[in-house]
């Protein structure tokens, strides 16, 4: 991880109510979508998603992505997000 990344915690129920999307052919956990879904944005460097309390842990690039293109992203998958307290 690059010294100027900076490392939020995101609040996301919808991994405790949701845990696995799909069907039962084609399942995959919340947490592999996810981190997918967010690795493949430029700038993130780690992501950390602990599916037992709903948070993901993201260290980012603010250069390259800022907050609000993560947590939209996160929208778009269907797992809103709130940062931590």
């Amino acid at each position: 991880m690059n010294a100027t990344a900076q490392v939020v915690r995101l609040s996301v129920p919808g991994l405790i109510d949701r845990p696995a999307v799909g069907t039962s052919c084609c399942a995959s956990t919340a947490e592999a979508i996810v981190a997918q879904e967010l690795s493949m944005l430029p700038g993130i460097a780690d992501v950390s998603v602990d599916q037992v309390r709903g948070e993901i842990t993201v260290a980012y690039e603010p250069g390259s992505v800022d907050l609000e293109v993560i947590q939209a992203a996160l929208d778009e998958i269907g797992y809103p997000a709130l940062i931590a307290a």
